[in-house]
């Protein structure tokens, strides 16, 4: 059992300030005795015991009127209406500098474990968003496409491992990464999607792959796709750390996100709480469907109810004049 409208149930609380009303104006209009002597002769008979008795079915009609009211129901199927989720592609730095060290939570770490762990609480609470991670380092590649199935993702970042020194792979291929995620986004993610977004994280310059960082958010941006920077690359200075800011600062003005650098692991879970705050997704709900209205019963019985005490009023219970 259930009601299709529970809100209505909120006027039972003027129920009892009803009765209180009745009686109060009933007494109010009743013959008062100073003497309790005068009375206290008078032995109460059945029917004085039950005077109020009409009185009371009127208050439990009322209460049944107010249930019928609510529609109650039964039966039916529980369906549920998906809200508007948004595609996420999650795109993570495992070049060789990755794996330098970050505090975070109050010990040390990695640079790349510090952004898995974050990147796991982020899509935490996200069950109505498809998300996909792409991993790059010289080469951009797939981890996982666009699922809402969440639960892989800790094995799956467990294999991303930084590239070491001396490996072809270890350079930096931003411009290819973004791009990368950007066609995913565009020929996976449903059209009745609320948004396409991607989250960078990076900690360097880009220097490797067929695109630059400016191209890679030309290719975002053509398709609609907002795109989020996090630079987790330290505030040392230099020529490359200023060139590593300025690309990724024309790149959400490109695409319409937001940079954020992030210099220890509280910082990037502040960063990762901030994306979340501005990217929601419309939720989900719980509907019923083919459900059998019962409001009949409560009615009746109210109607009863109602009627029973009218005619007890009006017979056995009469007051005289």
């Amino acid at each position: 059992m259930r009601f299709e409208q529970p809100w209505i149930l909120l006027l039972m609380a003027l129920v009892p300030v009803l009765a209180w009303w009745r009686v109060r104006r009933h007494l109010d209009a009743g013959l008062r005795y100073s003497p309790a002597e005068a009375v206290s002769d008078l032995r109460m008979t059945l029917r004085a015991r039950l005077a109020r008795l009409p009185f009371w079915l009127e208050v439990a009609a009322l209460c049944l009127f107010v249930i019928a009211l609510a529609r109650p129901q039964s039966g039916g199927n529980r369906v549920r209406e998906a809200g508007k989720g948004i595609a996420i592609y999650m795109v993570i730095d495992r070049s060789g500098s990755m794996n330098l060290p970050m505090e975070f939570q109050g010990s040390r770490t990695t640079r790349i474990e510090a952004a898995k762990r974050t990147l796991l609480e982020f899509v935490r609470g996200r069950e109505s968003d498809p998300i996909g991670i792409v991993a790059f380092a010289r080469q951009a590649e797939t981890v996982s496409p666009l699922t809402l199935t969440h639960d892989s993702f800790s094995a799956l970042l467990s294999r991303i491992r930084p590239a070491g020194d001396g490996d072809p792979e270890n350079a930096t291929a931003i411009g290819d990464a973004l791009a990368l995620a950007a066609a995913r986004l565009r020929n996976n993610a449903g059209a009745d999607l609320k948004s396409r977004v991607i989250i960078l994280l990076t900690d360097g310059e880009n220097t490797a792959g067929t695109r630059s960082v400016a191209e890679g958010a030309q290719v975002a941006a053509g398709w609609g796709i907002r795109v989020h920077a996090i630079d987790i690359g330290g505030a040392s200075a230099g020529a490359q750390r200023l060139a590593a800011e300025r690309d990724l600062n024309q790149l959400v003005h490109l695409c319409g996100g937001l940079y954020r650098n992030a210099q220890d692991g509280e910082a990037l879970q502040s960063v990762y709480a901030e994306i979340d705050r501005l990217e929601k997704s419309d939720v989900a709900r719980m509907r019923y469907t083919g459900g059998t209205e019962e409001f009949g019963t409560p009615l009746a019985a109210g109607f009863t109810l109602l009627l029973s005490g009218w005619v007890l009023s009006c017979t056995w219970l009469r007051r005289l004049p």
